[in-house]
């Protein structure tokens, strides 16, 4: 289970062939079923079969960042990030 967002994801500018391009990409969660799909290819975060699994996941990601201080009040950007995407 990860968190993407407000990041960049690669583009190729149609123009210039040689040229990369960047452009903002929408939070969001990525959850891949690397039995199934070891190569990461589908995003099984909105398949319902998961619901269970990603709520464990999210549960052990905040313990995790308990254990390790890792306080996303310190980065107020990525609370309100948090905040916003946490349930979707």
């Amino acid at each position: 289970l990860g968190m993407v967002g407000q990041t960049t994801s690669k583009t190729l500018d149609n123009e210039d062939p040689d040229v990369d391009k960047f452009k903002p990409t929408e939070p969001g969660w990525e959850l891949y079923d690397l039995k199934n799909d070891p190569q990461e290819l589908r995003n099984v975060y909105d398949d319902s079969d998961y619901k269970g699994i990603i709520e464990k996941l999210k549960v052990q990601l905040l313990q995790a960042k308990i254990e390790l201080d890792d306080t996303d009040e310190k980065y107020p950007e990525l609370m309100q990030v948090r905040q916003l995407y946490w349930d979707k």
